[in-house]
């Protein structure tokens, strides 16, 4: 939610091991998990070349196992955001790679990584030894998660994420599906609202029925699991 994935984690010592902590628990989660049947079902409309965009709030990474996503991972090639074969976006970042605040590469998550930050610190970058930096940058930036943080305005690939959501605007797609939200962030409603401007169906499905303050945006609410409805689908 917004207090544990705010920009103020990294206020105090305390509030960064915090932070830390939980992101490495996840990970580690992640690592072990499968793709799921609504993954599948993603997949295969991809095949069937009937998927535009797939756009993700999770940070797992799973659907980038089945799909070219961007960021690129798993040994699924992708290339830059404007790559139309990246049909999945991970609009909140990934848990598989790390970035840093001060020259903004992002780097895979590595072993070395995930044992700093369960001691509770952020690692250095080492961008401070690179001699094509100009001087200014002499110190070590620190790695962080890639995780978009409420409150940021320096997530690395925010622009580029932007702009894929302005091609896709431009010509938004037929059918819109919404899956396992509650949709309590106004950026996700705000997306969801600019892409089904022409669709003939927005189908909502989640356990729970949509909030009075979006439930106008659905032509159909599923009630039930996302994996009954892509048994469906398959």
């Amino acid at each position: 939610g917004p207090t544990a994935f705010d920009q103020s984690v990294y206020n105090t010592r305390e509030s960064t091991s915090k932070f830390l902590s939980t992101m490495v628990s996840m990970k580690a989660a992640s690592d072990h998990a499968n793709p799921t049947k609504t993954h599948h079902m993603i997949a295969a409309l991809n095949t069937r070349g009937s998927l535009q965009r797939c756009y993700t709030q999770n940070i797992d990474g799973l659907e980038s196992r089945l799909v070219q996503s961007f960021p690129p991972i798993d040994g699924i090639t992708g290339g830059d955001i404007g790559d139309e074969e990246n049909k999945c976006v991970m609009l909140h970042g990934c848990l598989k790679f790390v970035w840093c605040n001060k020259c903004r590469d992002v780097k895979p998550w590595l072993p070395q990584h995930t044992t700093t930050f369960q001691d509770g610190t952020l690692p250095p970058c080492g961008c401070g030894e690179n001699p094509d930096r100009p001087p200014r940058d002499a110190r070590w930036g620190l790695l962080r998660p890639l995780i978009m943080l409420y409150g940021s305005n320096d997530y690395p690939y925010q622009d580029a994420i932007d702009k894929k959501i302005q091609v896709d605007c431009s010509n938004p797609p037929d059918m819109v599906m919404v899956m396992g939200t509650s949709l309590q962030v106004k950026a996700a409603t705000n997306l969801i609202r600019d892409l089904a401007v022409n669709a003939s169906k927005v189908i909502f499905v989640n356990k729970e029925a949509p909030r009075s303050t979006t439930a106008g945006l659905f032509t159909h609410h599923v009630q039930g699991r996302t994996d009954h409805w892509a048994e469906l689908i398959l």
